[in-house]
């Protein structure tokens, strides 16, 4: 499977999502998304499952609440998380924020609103 990002928020889908903010990227993988943890902002987890057989672009936009952006952590799992929910004010998500620090996030940098935690593999390889 191909899922290609484009900048600007214009996202072309063919495949399983993963994000670079200012490059078109395109990864293949062979695996796909089919469970996650959704993180809130009150540091509260819960197991999500898409609506079919896998997750769609759809589903994890309404998921997180807009454009969507993700980080690899260092073990390899996808951290998805609103590309735009600073400018919409929303809430700051401590639990994404340390996980996002172990990617190399800047120290005066962080996420907010709800996040969402693949497993190893279930996006990128």
């Amino acid at each position: 499977m191909i899922f290609q990002v484009m900048v600007k928020n214009e996202y072309r889908i063919s495949g399983v999502p993963c994000f670079n903010p200012v490059h078109l990227i395109t990864y293949h993988t062979m695996a796909i998304l089919t469970m996650a943890i959704l993180i809130e902002t009150d540091g509260t987890q819960s197991n999500i499952k898409p609506k079919g057989l896998t997750f769609t672009l759809n589903e994890l936009q309404n998921l997180v609440g807009g454009f969507i952006q993700v980080i690899v952590l260092p073990d390899g799992r996808p951290l998805i998380m609103d590309e735009e929910g600073k400018l919409k004010d929303k809430s700051y998500n401590e639990k994404a924020t340390t996980l996002a620090r172990t990617a190399g996030i800047a120290d005066a940098d962080f996420l907010v609103g709800r996040c969402i935690l693949c497993e190893e593999g279930e996006m990128c390889n």
